[in-house]
């Protein structure tokens, strides 16, 4: 089956791929005045469903085999009208990470008990004194100043790791200590994000900025790059399939990249569909050959890719 959530829309559907066929549930309102759409949707322990509410302020879970949402409000003292939770990392030992709407803060849910923890993300930064308090959201200087986070992932340990696509981080919250370590790309005003973890807990990056793909291995706190061959594809997801090859797509061009780290080689597939806008890819490993599903986002639609070879 293949899920998805919807920008404008309270709803997440479900796809099975043979027949065609469709089926969709409508989220319970947390703010009902707010706009109700979700920009991402991941699977979790279980076989449980993570959606951020985005602008509702909140994080649901659902249940596929009974069909009941579950949710969980931010906390009163940070649930402010420009509140907002974008995207969620279930972990291992099932807990639940997600950046708060400041991308200042981390959450980390323990649904068992309900209980919500609060890590900063960048200890060291503080936009208030920087002036007007203003957080920075993109950046092209030549001293990248300030951090914006868009994406979260978590290892096998149940660390999370996020992309600070401003900063040009690859940050990691340790899940015993707290303890947040950042990582600077090779490449300055890299964009590095929406983030994915390996088998190996190496952590897979679009870097958008710089039309490359990132590779950071915690192990050797070392980083790799790989330069996409056609301009201005703007790589925005990153992951990684069991053969050890690397998918990733971008809004500007109607391209799916398929990327050998062993090679640097790159294969380019072009959608049939013109004006696609790509910022979600997944691949599915159970399937031979393997299949890499895409939302496209302005087409309202979702496609397959078969690599034949």
């Amino acid at each position: 089956m293949v899920w998805y959530n919807d920008f404008r829309e309270p709803l997440i559907g479900r796809l099975d791929p043979r027949t065609g066929e469709t089926k969709e549930w409508t989220f319970p309102p947390l703010k009902p005045d707010f706009p109700p759409g979700t920009l991402s949707i991941e699977p979790g322990v279980g076989g449980l469903l993570w959606i951020p509410r985005f602008r509702q302020a909140g994080i649901t879970r659902f249940d596929p085999r009974s069909e009941k949402f579950q949710s969980w409000p931010d906390l009163s003292e940070l649930n402010t009208d420009r509140a907002i939770d974008a995207q969620v990392a279930p972990a291992p030992d099932g807990t639940v990470w997600y950046p708060s709407g400041d991308n200042l803060k981390i959450y980390r849910l323990d649904p068992r008990t309900g209980h919500i923890a609060v890590y900063p993300m960048y200890p060291d930064y503080h936009p208030e004194q920087a002036g007007s308090g203003i957080i920075i959201q993109f950046s092209y200087n030549k001293k990248p100043g300030g951090h914006f986070t868009y994406g979260v992932a978590a290892d096998s340990k149940s660390n999370a790791y996020f992309c600070d696509i401003v900063g040009g981080n690859i940050g990691r919250v340790d899940a015993k200590t707290g303890k947040v370590t950042l990582f600077k790309t090779p490449t300055l005003n890299s964009g590095p994000r929406r983030i994915s973890i390996d088998s190996k807990d190496r952590a897979w990056f679009g870097e958008y900025y710089a039309n490359s793909v990132g590779m950071f291995d915690p192990k050797t706190e070392q980083f790799k790059e790989w330069k996409a061959p056609t301009p201005w594809v703007g790589p925005y997801p990153a992951k990684q399939d069991k053969h050890g090859d690397v998918w990733t797509a971008g809004m500007s061009t109607d391209l799916i990249l398929r990327l050998d780290p062993r090679t640097g080689q790159f294969v380019e597939y072009m959608l049939p569909t013109v004006n696609a806008n790509i910022r979600h890819i997944d691949v599915d490993n159970s399937s031979n050959p393997i299949a890499v599903w895409v939302a496209e986002v302005h087409q309202g639609q979702i496609a397959k890719i078969e690599p034949l070879d």
